[in-house]
């Protein structure tokens, strides 16, 4: 599971919070949304209700 935030630092929160009652394989997008739209990773913009 891969989780991200805008600038890294609660990806990291939320990565550390999935692994402590056992979830496996979480790793966070080191630097956020904004550090992956730089290295030119794909995005897509999708707005929800919740």
């Amino acid at each position: 599971m891969i989780v991200y935030c805008r600038s890294g630092i609660r990806g990291a929160l939320a990565a550390l919070i999935l692994t402590t009652p056992g979830h496996e394989d979480v790793v966070n997008l080191d630097g956020g949304f904004s550090a992956g739209k730089e290295a030119g990773l794909p995005t897509d913009e999708h707005h929800s209700d919740i």
